[in-house]
């Protein structure tokens, strides 16, 4: 059995979820405007990115409600599972705004780890496998060392000591 922060947190990325949906269903041009994307100023364009939007609205609300669905049975292993799946709707979004609008693909992309991470847990991983497998993806991206090395701290020796507490 996964700690409860886990699966009660599933809940709450659920409901997050289903608010961004209400959000760009019933107030399409504010939501554009948070996701950075251009509201077009020709009437056919903005008719077809307002009915785009709300679209993606109703997809992230029925995702949403789904998995708050699921958090009512209880089910663990179920929900690990829906979420794993649901990975795939941000990492889709991401790409679609770097190649639409040439960027604002890490509004989506941060939180694939995140349901990766959850999804692990209600899996049954230990938090410090689930630390372990964290540290060794970061250690493993080149670039994260260079571009994360927060005055002068090692990154990769804090996740150690981390695992080291925990062990």
């Amino acid at each position: 059995m996964s700690h409860p922060i886990l699966f009660n947190g599933s809940l709450g990325l659920g409901l997050f979820l289903s608010s961004l949906g209400l959000n760009a269903s019933f107030r399409p041009n504010a939501h554009l405007k948070a996701l950075e994307f251009p509201i077009p100023k020709d009437p056919e364009a903005k008719k077809f990115s307002r009915a785009l939007m709300r679209i993606w609205g109703i997809r992230n609300i029925s995702v949403g409600l789904l998995i708050a669905l699921i958090w009512s049975t209880g089910d663990e292993t179920l929900m690990a599972k829906a979420l794993s799946l649901t990975i795939a709707l941000p990492v889709t979004d991401g790409f679609v705004s770097r190649i639409l609008i040439g960027g604002g693909e890490t509004q989506h992309w941060v939180f694939p780890p995140l349901l990766a991470v959850i999804s692990a847990g209600l899996f049954g991983q230990s938090l410090k496998a689930i630390i372990e497998g964290v540290s060794r993806w970061f250690t493993d991206i080149e670039v994260w060392n260079r571009s994360y090395n927060y005055q002068g701290l090692d990154t990769n020796l804090q996740l150690r000591s981390i695992i080291t507490d925990i062990g």
